[in-house]
């Protein structure tokens, strides 16, 4: 189930009965040491962070649980099992970015999926074959370029602000994990 208007999402139960449920949304970022000057974003996870990598915003929660509860609400005041950020490969425009690396002329990059990349599969290996061997249409090459201008591309399919720092976010502890019946949601 996806709900256009929210971004809300919910995929069907697997067969131990866990049901995955998420927001497609601009989502955030994260600059270690609060450096939000660096023009990357390191993914917090398990490896990095142990337990805390797997938390996400508190308010990102509340949220899930609140869309939850509009479209299954017996299910919105059951305890959320765990949670986990999906960090995607993402460009500002939301474009891939296939070309060589403007420091390393033998370094050619090909990423930036941006949480779709699975629709390109049968498509997406000729395009950088193109671009290795020097044949890719020059639109075509601009468009995914490295250092391409994307100031006035932001993809808004994910709303409207773009992504939030993660340190500005309180992250959710394991009691928001249950749910509060009867109680408002904060407002989302």
């Amino acid at each position: 189930m996806l709900d256009f208007r929210s971004g809300f999402y919910v995929f069907p139960p697997t067969d131990d009965n866990i049901v995955k449920l998420a927001l497609h949304a601009s989502g955030v970022l994260h600059h270690p040491q609060g450096d939000t000057d660096k023009p990357v974003s390191t993914p917090r996870t398990v490896t990095s962070h142990g337990d805390d990598g797997l938390r996400v915003p508190r308010s990102s929660l509340r949220r899930l649980r609140s869309e939850l509860r509009g479209i299954y609400p017996e299910l919105a005041e059951k305890p959320f099992a765990a949670t986990r950020l999906c960090w995607y490969a993402d460009s500002s425009d939301c474009d891939w970015v296939i070309g060589y690396h403007p420091s390393d002329s033998g370094l050619l990059l090909a990423t930036s999926g941006s949480g779709h990349a699975y629709k390109f599969l049968p498509v997406i290996g000729r395009i950088v074959s193109d671009a290795i061997e020097g044949k890719l249409d020059p639109a075509i090459s601009q468009k995914f370029a490295v250092g391409r201008n994307v100031v006035d591309r932001f993809d808004l399919s994910r709303g409207l602000l773009g992504p939030v720092d993660l340190v500005t976010e309180p992250l959710c502890t394991p009691e928001d994990l249950l749910p509060r019946i009867g109680e408002d949601d904060g407002g989302v």
